[in-house]
């Protein structure tokens, strides 16, 4: 299966990575990360949208809670 990974600069201490699966020209799976830069070059994963688990949801870092794991929230209502 191709899969493909950008990483995508929003400034000079945020980017996005994305990431994707193919199967006959469709994407079967994705994850796209924001991550900041912290001082000393550290890379803290603020955000995950990816279909882990089989369904698309995002994980998110609660505020001021930098090395514990993401929470997930569905992106289905």
């Amino acid at each position: 299966m191709p899969s493909k990974d950008y990483r995508i600069w929003l400034s000079d201490h945020a980017y996005l990575v994305v990431a994707f699966v193919m199967v006959k020209g469709e994407i079967v799976s994705f994850v796209v990360r924001l991550m900041l830069m912290q001082d000393g070059g550290r890379q803290v994963n603020v955000a995950r949208y990816d279909t882990a688990h089989g369904m698309a949801h995002c994980d998110a870092q609660a505020s001021g809670s930098a090395g514990t794991p993401l929470r997930p929230r569905s992106l289905l209502l």
